[in-house]
């Protein structure tokens, strides 16, 4: 079999300010078009996975609870594999094809997910956006917060904190992949219930008396 060869075309932009490809100016041609279109699929390299460890996985531990009790990576959705290619389908915010860009509408992954502790309804996404008059730009802040359902005595919810998301996704990552490296995760015992999505409920600490 011969081998194949893959080149990178460009890098995923993840920060405070924006989420986009910049595709290196070589490749910015190709973007033609791509502006009548509502999303796209992105092939992607799992870079954190590129090691001789996961990519000499074959197999992986019971996935979850009522799985078989070895399955091959191929029938999973793990990074661990041979080739760690990604594969994500994302909505398209913006395209610049003189610069190579393609803007991706950010997406609020745990909302309605974390819950509130005063109502218990779903904490959901909203943007605030910051207007800097000196150089006329825009920078996007994003949060989670509650919309003050009212709780089950008929009052309404005065919880009023706000999440920073990429602070609290940040954390959300960091616990995830430390439950990934227990074996406990893989057997079954930190399945996640009913509909298979975790939910997260923030607490804040009480004063102390």
């Amino acid at each position: 079999m011969n081998d194949m060869k893959i080149f990178s075309i460009g890098k995923i932009m993840n920060n405070d300010e924006t989420v986009c490809i910049k595709l290196d100016r070589k490749y910015s041609a190709g973007l033609k078009g791509l502006d009548g279109y509502s999303h796209i699929q992105v092939l992607w390299w799992a870079d954190k996975c590129d090691n001789a460890s996961d990519r000499n996985t074959l197999t992986e531990k019971k996935p979850y609870k009522k799985g078989p009790e070895e399955i091959g990576v191929f029938a999973t959705h793990s990074p661990e594999r041979p080739n760690p290619v990604a594969v994500s389908n994302v909505r398209i915010a913006s395209v610049n094809v003189t610069d190579g860009v393609v803007g991706l509408e950010h997406e609020h992954i745990l909302s309605g997910i974390i819950k509130c502790p005063l109502c218990g309804a779903g904490m959901t996404g909203t943007a605030y956006r910051r207007h800097n008059k000196k150089t006329d730009e825009y920078k996007d802040t994003f949060y989670y917060r509650c919309h003050h359902r009212k709780r089950a005595d008929g009052k309404l919810c005065d919880f009023a904190p706000k999440l920073n998301q990429d602070k609290f996704n940040s954390e959300v990552e960091d616990v995830i992949r430390y439950m990934v490296r227990e074996g406990r995760f893989r057997s079954g015992e930190c399945e996640a219930r009913e509909r298979n999505f975790l939910c997260i409920t923030y607490t804040r600490e009480q004063p102390k008396s």
